[in-house]
């Protein structure tokens, strides 16, 4: 079934995981009759109940830091563990929009978020610069100059969504932040 929903699911980024040696009641506590329905599908799970609830917590904790709290360094936290752990399985598909995202939030921070009308850009010292704000196809809407403290009103991009604010200097892209527009 994880196949299925993974393979039809409509967003422009998916990640899917198995758990090596992973069993499907292991998720939960301890049940008889779950356990011996996965003793006969899966007679040799080669992981405890508790590993298995730690590597899950693991990677989900990672993921909602970035998909709740916009925790750029836990999203690379969280692809680099993809790579690097051998306790799981993954596939994933990220057809974005080469929006890049870089991980430097001494720099930008943008507030309050989720918003209604104004997101307020707060860069760091003496950092002058251009916000690109583009929507989740990557389209650009809007350039505004920014510097130590700017306002930028995301009332006239439209519907509600997700947008993003890049900042770029003379030295560069200096960080992106995604924005939720209510």
């Amino acid at each position: 079934n994880q196949n299925l929903m993974y393979n039809n699911l409509a967003s422009s980024c998916k990640t899917q995981i198995s758990i090596i040696n992973g069993g499907h009641c292991y998720f939960a506590d301890y049940n008889l009759n779950c356990t011996l329905g996965e003793s006969f599908c899966n007679p040799i799970l080669g992981i405890t109940r508790e590993d298995q609830q730690l590597t899950t917590f693991d990677f989900l904790k990672l993921w909602l830091d970035y998909s709740l709290y916009n925790n750029q360094n836990a999203f690379t936290l969280f692809n680099d563990s993809l790579k690097s752990s051998a306790r799981i399985n993954f596939l994933q598909s990220c057809n974005t929009t080469d929006i890049p995202i870089v991980n430097n939030p001494k720099y930008i921070e943008g507030f309050p978020n989720p918003t209604n009308g104004a997101i307020n850009i707060k860069l760091g010292e003496k950092i002058t610069g251009t916000a690109f704000v583009r929507n989740a196809l990557g389209q650009e809407m809007q350039q505004v100059v920014v510097n130590h403290s700017n306002s930028i009103s995301v009332n006239l991009l439209g519907s509600s969504g997700i947008y993003f604010i890049e900042v770029r200097t003379n030295e560069g892209v200096y960080s992106t932040i995604k924005v939720i527009k209510n």
